[in-house]
């Protein structure tokens, strides 16, 4: 099968866990695994972000037989339902990791147990009956339904979750120290805290202990953890979490997809995959966890030397690619660098974020792609292919020109124009549909003879505001029309400009490149002069001295040597005091 895989890389320990199960999946299905992997941060909507996100765009989803999307590594809602709108659209079978969508097959755990399970044991084993809950995201299915678990668990026990201790954070550092600063500030203050934490990520948790540490509440709040990722594994105390099959999970998925492909009956399957409850000591627990420290030691090293050799090899490529200029001394930077971190074969589409405003600018630039792999697998099909964009900054150099700044700012009031004509639509819209229920309703059952004066004059009213909604939707309407054409303007203008001024910068370059080369091919032949002229010069006083020495002898050579020799020095500090001066006179001038 040719599997399409759709990501971003957020949160690169999940990505890689979820490469290796891809990787152990082709090696006993021997699929074709391409891998659209694209790196937008979370929330931030800016043009980096855009560009990222507009890559899936790229993938002709006509060219695969099925799909696996992990969408809970997708944030941004747009971006989400894009992507799941073209995986419908193409009636392939999909499968979706982790997050339970409606018109796709599922694998993943039950994330909504495996909190009530963390729930019960606090309960349970520790006497806990009052709650606090820090939680990801609000509007993202895995923190929907870790707060579900929760909730739901409390309720049927009887305890409580106290609402002002439930805080949404991003499931990074920040979000648990904000979170403990927020406790440590109300117990001063005299407060009533919760008797536990649950975090819905270990790193979260990790802060909040961290924080606390050294404050009247360090040992008194049990906390818990979710993931347990490698930062939850190297804090200390253990943490008590949930474990997830993260590598397992991506295996399954393309099992799965298999076994849709071949029965082609279009049914969905849901298939939950266990979890793992490691009790450690962060909810009270004094049972001693084992832990193999030279194991453990072992995989830090491991982790960060592949992280620094990454690194590395990622900071070559990016000194070498940005130095090129020629779409063909990019292709052959690239490929020294997918040669560099031993790649097989690879696909690196270049585009410059300038032009990435509509997602149309990648499919334009489709063509200039690199296709690209190494000599022993030019013959070879199948493995896992990962796609990423190569952001070419244009402008990384020498910086963006005012007119350029000038024109950027005219596309993005268009752009702003744009949605603001939009949203301004679908709230009249939402007006005249308004206003035509209340003509209704005032008409309904009514004839214009027993209508009273006050029905008729709303009914008037109605009407007159309906006609003014007519008039200002088509307004929007006219303006709408005309702004994707002002948009083309601009866009070309920006192009045009941009070109302009980047040959402008290649022929200054250029010329200043021709005169350094002249320059340097002059230093060459006046060095090969000179080199001639001081060979000539020793070899004459070679010749002088051995004549001299054979005429006068040693005894009186080295009289002369030792006299000439002073009267050397004595010139040479002559000249670096003349040399002091003239550098003192300089200073005291400027």
């Amino acid at each position: 099968m040719k599997i399409a895989v759709f990501a971003t890389g957020w949160n690169g320990e999940y990505l890689r866990d979820m490469y290796h199960g891809l990787e152990n999946s082709q090696k006993e299905f021997h699929d074709s695994i391409h891998l659209y992997a694209s790196f937008g941060r979370l929330g931030s909507g800016d043009s980096f972000n855009k560009s990222e996100f507009d890559f899936f765009e790229l993938a002709d989803m006509e060219a695969y037989d099925g799909f696996l999307y992990p969408s809970t590594t997708v944030k941004e809602g747009d971006v989400k339902q894009r992507l799941l709108e073209r995986i419908i659209e193409s009636k392939k079978p999909c499968v979706s990791l982790e997050e339970e969508i409606p018109g796709l097959s599922f694998v993943g755990i039950n994330q909504s147990k495996a909190m009530r399970q963390i729930v019960r044991h606090l309960a349970g084993v520790h006497g806990i009956r009052t709650f606090g809950f820090i939680n990801g995201m609000k509007d993202t299915y895995e923190a929907q339904m870790r707060q579900q678990g929760v909730e739901s668990k409390i309720r049927e026990l009887g305890l409580c979750l106290m609402p002002e201790w439930v805080d949404y954070g991003n499931y990074e550092y920040r979000s648990g120290e904000t979170y403990a600063r927020k406790m440590i500030a109300a117990y001063e203050a005299g407060e009533e805290l919760p008797q536990a934490v649950i975090s819905a990520n270990d790193l979260m948790a990790a802060a909040f202990l961290q924080t606390i540490k050294g404050t009247a509440l360090e040992g008194k709040i049990p906390v818990t953890g979710f993931d347990r990722y490698f930062d939850g594994e190297c804090f200390s105390p253990t943490m008590t979490t949930i474990e997830r099959p993260r590598d397992q999970v991506a295996y399954e998925a393309v099992r799965l997809l298999h076994e849709l492909h071949e029965k082609a009956d279009g049914k969905l399957v849901h298939r939950e995959l266990s979890y793992r409850f490691f009790i450690g000591n962060t909810c009270g627990c004094t049972k001693h966890v084992p832990f193999d420290t030279e194991s453990f030691r072992n995989r830090i090293f491991w982790k960060n030397l592949q992280e620094y050799d990454a690194k590395s090899k990622l900071d070559s490529m990016q000194e070498w690619v940005t130095s090129r200029i020629s779409l063909e001394e990019i292709m052959d930077a690239t490929g020294r660098f997918l040669d560099l971190v031993g790649a097989g074969r690879g696909q690196i589409f270049l585009t410059d974020d300038l032009f990435s405003q509509e997602a149309k600018s990648y499919r334009s630039c489709k063509r200039e792609v690199l296709n690209w792999c190494n000599e022993k697998n030019r013959t070879e099909e199948g493995g896992v292919q990962v796609f990423m964009p190569l952001h070419y900054q244009l402008f990384a150099v020498h910086g963006k020109p005012d007119e350029i700044h000038e024109t950027e700012n005219e596309l993005n009031a268009l752009l702003a124009r744009q949605g603001k004509l939009n949203e301004e639509l679908k709230q009249l819209k939402k007006v005249k549909k308004q206003l035509m229920e209340s003509i209704v309703a005032n008409m309904d059952g009514t004839t214009s003879e027993d209508m009273d004066a006050q029905r008729e004059k709303k009914l008037d009213e109605d009407k007159r505001l309906i006609d003014e909604t007519n008039q200002k939707m088509e307004e929007n309407e006219d303006e709408l029309l005309e702004i994707p054409r002002q948009i083309r303007d601009v866009n070309r203008k920006l192009m045009l400009q941009s070109m302009g001024y980047f040959y402008e910068k290649i022929r200054v370059n250029k010329k200043e490149s021709d005169d350094i080369d002249a320059w340097i091919n002059q230093v060459r032949v006046d060095l090969k002069k000179n080199i001639i002229r001081k060979q000539n010069r020793d070899i004459n006083n070679r010749e002088i001295y051995a004549y001299l020495h054979d005429i006068f002898g040693p005894s009186t050579l080295d009289l002369f040597d030792i006299h000439y020799e002073d009267e050397d020095v004595e010139e040479d500090s002559a000249q670096n005091k003349q040399n002091d001066t003239k550098e003192s006179q300089k200073e005291e001038e400027s």
